[in-house]
């Protein structure tokens, strides 16, 4: 006898869904649209913008520069009631320019985000933006740059006079970014008559301005006008890893192999003699030495030193357990000789002195199993000043690695109460159900504080 098959009970449609209000019909929308919008500017902006952009690219960039002019102009301050709407506007704006604007041209979109990133220092002195709410937002503008620069199919010809405009009023820092972004929108004329205009802002007796020199340094990068770039450093500066590291890839790519090894050789970070015999992991590798060391790799191998460019690979996954040279290290072996260097680089990891970025280059490797390892080998070692990297190296392991999770939840928690971290204390309340349940899971034989005692340890810290 067949079983009978479960009755399907039918939605409801009072639901609030999409196929609820469609059955409503355009008509009856509108209208409760319309009685919405009246008196709320967010909602009337809103379907203004949509109008707009039904209508073509050329409405919506007019809908949009009405709505940049006030803001560019305006001194009035923003009081502080009305911030979280003008935030949304802001947003609004954001995602209307790098989606419709860009999907239908994203040359208008580009000249448009560009104005629009122009406007983070002005509305930033006119606000109180404690939490960096609003300054998020021009950051997801600005990192938006590339990828609407990347869809413009032709060369923009008045993108100079744009840009120089989004840089005289760019967050401070910002320039070169911004110039790298739009360089792909560039013709070579263009990049041209950009490093002319940057030239001519930053000359006596405007030279005081430093907003300039990142721009015309990404120029300079962009034409490989490498002795440039490297004149636009001051000797002092020519010393410092990361610097050195960017003129000698400028000289690399202009094919000049003698002033790249000059230029690292000159900004070598492990030149003393402390420095050269400091043992791996006692301190972790900044990024400008990270990035001396990936142009000494690029400078070996356009050299032809291809042994000496696997040492230094080698050399810097030891010091900082950098998993990009790693890879490239393993990808150049043969046979079994990348199962050999990889179980050796793991076992490196596990002894790495500094826990936390051992953990972390394990978890993000990955090798969960070493992870594990790692964390019963050395779980008095554990590292929890960065209670989020202990969450999510937690999140990897639960599932075949319970007992390793759930001394990292404890850690976590216990840093968190030790030292009254309040941004966190929501945070270590669910991490303490989360560590219960992963301990009753646990077999008898793991020798761990029952979680009851554990418990009553954190009250003592702190009062939850």
């Amino acid at each position: 006898m067949s079983a009978t098959p479960p009755v399907k009970r039918p939605k409801s449609r009072k639901a609030l869904n999409a196929a609820n209000l469609e059955a409503l019909g355009p008509e009856r929308l509108a209208a409760i649209l319309m009685d919405e919008a009246d008196g709320r500017p967010m909602i009337k902006g809103r379907l203004r913008l949509e109008l707009a952009a039904a209508m073509g690219p050329e409405a919506l960039q007019d809908e949009l520069n009405k709505r940049h002019e006030p803001l560019q102009f305006s001194r009035t301050r923003i009081h502080w009631r009305k911030q979280k709407e003008f935030r949304r506007d802001l947003e609004l704006q954001r995602r209307t320019i790098v989606g419709p604007l860009a999907e239908a041209d994203p040359a208008r979109a580009l000249e448009l985000l560009l104005k629009f990133v122009a406007l983070e220092r002005g509305l930033l002195s006119r606000a109180t933006d404690a939490k960096g709410e609003m300054a998020d937002i021009f950051s997801t503008a600005l990192a938006d740059l590339p990828a609407v620069a990347a869809q413009v199919a032709t060369p923009i010809p008045d993108l100079t006079e744009t840009l120089i405009d989004a840089l005289a009023m760019a967050r401070v820092g910002a320039g070169g970014e911004v110039v790298a972004a739009c360089l792909p929108a560039l013709d070579a004329a263009g990049v041209e008559r950009l490093r002319a205009r940057i030239e001519m802002e930053s000359a006596p007796p405007r030279r005081a301005n430093a907003i300039w020199r990142a721009p015309l340094q990404a120029v300079l990068e962009a034409q490989g006008d490498a002795a440039a770039l490297a004149d636009s450093f001051s000797a002092g500066e020519q010393l410092l890893p990361p610097v050195g590291a960017r003129i000698a890839r400028a000289y690399l790519a202009a094919g000049d192999v003698d002033k790249a090894r000059a230029a690292l050789d000159r900004s070598d970070p492990y030149a003393d003699a402390v420095a050269a015999a400091r043992r791996p992991g006692a301190v972790e590798p900044d990024a400008g030495e990270i990035a001396w060391d990936a142009a000494r790799i690029a400078l070996l191998e356009a050299s032809g030193e291809a042994d000496a460019a696997q040492a230094q690979r080698w050399a810097s996954f030891e010091r900082g357990l950098t998993a990009p040279a790693l890879r490239d290290y393993l990808k150049r072996l043969s046979g079994f000789d990348d199962v050999v260097a990889e179980d050796k680089a793991l076992l490196h990891a596990r002894i790495y002195p500094r826990f936390a970025p051992a953990l972390r280059f394990l978890v993000d490797w990955p090798s969960l199993e070493t992870a594990s390892v790692l964390v019963l080998e050395r779980r008095e070692d554990i590292d929890a000043t960065d209670p989020l990297l202990l969450e999510r190296a937690a999140r990897a392991l639960e599932g075949r690695y319970p007992l390793a999770a759930m001394l990292l939840l404890r850690a976590a928690i216990a840093h968190v109460a030790r030292f009254a971290r309040q941004e966190f204390f929501d945070d270590a309340q669910r991490w303490l159900l989360e560590a219960e349940s992963l301990a009753a899971g646990l077999s008898l034989d793991d020798e761990i504080e029952p979680h009851a005692d554990f418990a009553a340890r954190i009250a003592g810290h702190r009062r939850w």
